[in-house]
């Protein structure tokens, strides 16, 4: 379906029974739940996020907490209410940026999906300064690991230094 242009959202049984229950609270429920899985990045790359998210992107760094690190029901909402693919991508770039900014490790690439196909299996890239295109890995607070492919051959968004 992402090939084909549309958007996915994924949500499982659990997230959208935590998130009825907090909709339908009154007054006994609490704020959440006691280990939300959806934040996962923990707060050092939050923190950078928001500062990506302000400085680069000139968006509020408040907006995050409604649209990054929430239930996935509370995110599809939060699409519905404004559909706005630029923000959503700018969004997508903070939290990136975030992990980069709070140690992911990284390296340059001559074959993306190699490269991110020995990072699935452990391997460690190594950073190259001056490389457009690099492959990182960093792991969230439930020891996954995560990878992800930064492209700067483009043109920096406005405001970045």
């Amino acid at each position: 379906m992402r090939a084909d242009g549309l958007r996915v959202f994924q949500l499982t049984y659990a997230d959208v029974k935590e998130w009825q229950r907090r909709v339908q609270d009154t007054g006994y429920a609490g704020a959440g739940p006691a280990s939300p899985v959806w934040r996962p990045y923990g707060d050092e790359s939050e923190k950078r996020a928001r500062q990506y998210y302000a400085n680069v992107r000139k968006g509020l760094p408040g907006e995050l907490s409604e649209t990054g690190w929430v239930n996935p029901a509370d995110l599809l909402v939060a699409y519905l209410r404004d559909p706005s693919a630029d923000r959503w991508l700018w969004r997508a770039e903070a939290a990136v940026a975030g992990l980069i900014g709070a140690g992911a490790r990284g390296g340059p690439v001559d074959a993306v999906g190699e490269q991110i196909m020995w990072a699935l299996g452990g391997a460690e890239p190594t950073v190259r300064p001056g490389e457009r295109v690099q492959v990182y890995t960093a792991e969230d607070v439930s020891a996954c690991r995560l990878v992800f492919a930064v492209d700067a051959r483009n043109r920096r968004p406005r405001g970045q230094h």
